[in-house]
């Protein structure tokens, strides 16, 4: 009797990041079912993909809004990757369905309020069916989860993990993420417990390679639920480095910044990093874990495509859990779960501390 390979669920397949991950996966040899809303676009990507070589396809339409349409999208398959957001809790109907239908779910999407839900309401029940859950498997939150473990191996207590990136066109929905993260707030962990901040309430004074600092603004990052179960902290918060005078602005706006960003979403466009002679031997993006209180830095991380290492963070959670078997189940994150050095190898992150 032939054993029939896992079949990788990708939602939001025909979108720019689900199209890269089809590939990569597809590329790979692994069995794959498109799903999304627009069965045109999905159909337009199979015909691409087999045109390539990628054999192992099929497509199924299913709307987020159709619960029943999603679980007969999702069954058969072994595991769901969504690539659809920032939908916030938009897409708990489909982790649900991916739950009824036994999948192990990677959402490449980190919206904290969307990562604090989950840790809260289907951790127990993907424990019970023996399944893994993995939010934010994407440069934000993975990378700033790995820089943070790093942090931990090292002793650290208090940990802020901040995000810089060089002057790039960012996709539609990473420019959303990011806009709607300002403009709502969210949680810190301070003191053992999550505490409720407004927008861009705090600076940092961030450590960069080379000896120099640049102003960070706070950002409600996925690390303050993901990070703390693993013990021995008492603070995890999350900055963006934007460059010096939109921090300032964003600082001195905080209290204002909820109204002010709601009715600047459609043409908010950027989240930059100016960059400058002292980065010239950096990549496009640096992820840093440093201590709050003296700006030491505990681990610096850095690659060349924001993009391309988001798909290959995603591509090899999916892969290993296939291949090796689930190492943890419930709700986790890729450094609470593989081998910190041998991951960022494989995905292409250098580690410059």
């Amino acid at each position: 009797m032939c054993e029939v390979d896992p079949v990788i669920a990708i939602y939001g397949a025909s979108g720019f990041v689900g199209r890269m991950l089809a590939r990569t996966l597809g590329e790979s040899g692994r069995a794959l079912r498109l799903i999304g809303r627009d069965l045109g676009r999905l159909e337009e990507l199979e015909e691409e993909l087999r045109s390539d070589g990628v054999t192992e396809l099929s497509v199924r339409q299913a709307r987020l809004s159709d619960e029943a349409g999603l679980r007969g999208a999702l069954r058969g398959c072994a595991v769901l990757v969504n690539c659809a957001g920032p939908l916030g809790n938009k897409t708990r109907a489909l982790v649900q369905a991916a739950l009824d239908e036994g999948l192990h779910i990677f959402d490449m999407a980190g919206e904290q309020p969307q990562v604090h839900w989950m840790w809260e309401h289907v951790d127990q029940p993907a424990r019970e069916r023996g399944l893994v859950v993995i939010p934010a498997c994407a440069i934000e939150y993975a990378l700033g989860d790995f820089a943070a473990e790093i942090a931990l191996m090292k002793a650290a207590s208090r940990i802020v993990v901040c995000y810089a990136v060089r002057e790039i066109k960012l996709s539609q929905g990473a420019r959303k993420t990011f806009v709607h993260a300002l403009g709502e707030g969210g949680f810190s962990f301070i003191d053992g417990k999550l505490e409720q901040h407004r927008a861009a309430y705090r600076l940092f004074d961030v450590p960069f390679p080379g000896g120099h600092h640049r102003k960070g603004v706070w950002i409600p990052g996925a690390e303050a639920i993901l990070v703390p179960p693993r013990g021995g902290v008492s603070r995890v918060e999350s900055c963006v480095v934007t460059g010096e005078a939109v921090v300032r602005i964003l600082a001195t706006l905080s209290g204002v910044l909820p109204s002010v960003l709601r009715a600047l979403r459609p043409v908010a466009d950027r989240i930059v990093e100016q960059s400058d002679e002292n980065d010239a031997s950096l990549g496009e993006y640096l992820v840093i874990a440093f201590d709050p209180r003296n700006s030491e830095p505990y681990a610096m991380l850095t690659g060349e495509d924001v993009y391309a290492t988001s798909v290959s963070i995603a591509a090899e959670c999916v892969c290993r859990t296939l291949d090796e078997g689930p190492i943890k189940l419930g709700v986790t994150s890729p450094a609470a779960v593989f081998d910190v050095q041998t991951f960022l190898a494989s995905v292409g992150v250098r580690r410059l501390l």
